[in-house]
């Protein structure tokens, strides 16, 4: 037996392994017998006649001679045949580079569908927001020229403004006045309407000539946007006589409903249009 190439020890175990570092050598070897000397056998040939090729009985003898027998085989014993090479076991070669490769093979693999998913839902992420923008063009109100940006109130209108026509018409009434009290709009958006000691609108109420006399004031908060105006937080202290011919007067708390005129504004005219009122404005 060959010495043991990772150890160098010669002998081996029962299962074929070596005894020094425990690898596996194959079988114990075993004593080599040698076969028997073959010997060739003397060519027998009958008086009279040579021998043929060398050879009693071979290729060119003559037909009806004798043939020798031929010489005995002696087959090789099992034991004679050489002990297999430890190097010519073929090596198994590591596992390790195949796992490898399958791994990143797997992790290559996982991270191109998640690229792909996100990809795809992002693409569809935003489609909805395209189509919604161009379904649902967003509205740009235009403001006012005079007003400044970030500003609640058009500055044009910022001032005292003393009502020089008010006209109410409705389905019962049709009443007008060339001295309405005075209107004070303030830059912070609050405004009062104040009819000092009262005005006095003529005309027809349900059909009836009539004299209507307002007293008191109406505050309010207000705000502009385009040609807008819109009134807020409305408080009314307002009293209205109404007379109408021999009748005794009506006299009654009452208020007006403002909540958003359409108005222009230019230089010192004002005019704001609510409810079936007009009221035409100068600057004081």
């Amino acid at each position: 037996m060959q010495a043991c190439q990772w150890c160098g020890a010669a002998e081996v175990d029962a299962g074929g392994c070596c005894t020094g570092c425990g690898r596996y050598r194959g079988t114990r070897s075993y004593a080599v017998v040698e076969p028997a000397p073959y010997v060739e056998p003397e060519p027998h040939v009958e008086p009279g006649h040579a021998a043929v090729n060398g050879y009693a009985g071979g290729v060119g003898s003559y037909p009806g001679e004798p043939v020798s027998p031929a010489a005995a085989y002696h087959p090789v014993s099992p034991a004679a045949a050489p002990p297999v090479e430890e190097s010519a076991r073929p090596a198994r070669g590591p596992v390790h580079t195949p796992l490898f490769l399958l791994t990143v093979m797997v992790a290559v693999l996982v991270i191109g569908s998640v690229s792909v998913v996100l990809i795809r839902t992002s693409d569809r992420g935003d489609a909805p927001e395209a189509g919604a923008a161009r379904s649902a063009p967003a509205t740009v109100v235009p403001a006012a020229a005079s007003a400044s940006p970030g500003a609640v109130v058009d500055r044009c209108v910022v001032g005292d403004w003393a009502v020089t026509s008010l006209t109410g018409r409705a389905e019962h009434f049709d009443l007008s006045t060339d001295a309405g009290g005075i209107f004070q709009l303030r830059a912070e958006g609050t405004g009062t309407w104040d009819f000092g000691s009262g005005i006095t609108l003529t005309g027809t109420y349900e059909g009836v000539q009539s004299e209507d006399l307002i007293s008191g004031r109406v505050t309010f908060g207000y705000r502009t946007v385009g040609q807008s105006f819109s009134f807020q937080n409305v408080q009314n202290d307002v009293r209205e006589v109404l007379s109408q011919g021999k009748k005794a007067p009506v006299n009654i708390k009452t208020g007006f409903n403002l909540q958003v005129a359409e108005y222009t504004c230019g230089g010192d005219a004002l005019r704001l249009k609510f409810g079936g009122f007009d009221l035409r404005m100068g600057r004081k």
